[in-house]
């Protein structure tokens, strides 16, 4: 999977959505590490480094 930008406010998208598990690509590891706790705080954060892995994550809501 490739990197996204915006990640920050798409977290902060989910959060106010009510969605409490979030699939982001491994490539944007460094950047999940770098944003702050208030954005992360209720929400799980999935790496996925293949679709496959984030299609289980997303069809069955748990990780794989």
């Amino acid at each position: 999977m490739l990197p996204v930008a915006g990640l920050r406010e798409k977290c902060l998208a989910a959060k106010r959505a009510g969605i409490a598990t979030v699939v982001v690509p491994k490539a944007n590891a460094d950047v999940v590490a770098g944003l702050p706790a208030d954005v992360l705080e209720g929400l799980h954060v999935v790496e996925a480094g293949v679709v496959v892995e984030a299609a289980g994550v997303a069809l069955r809501g748990r990780e794989e």
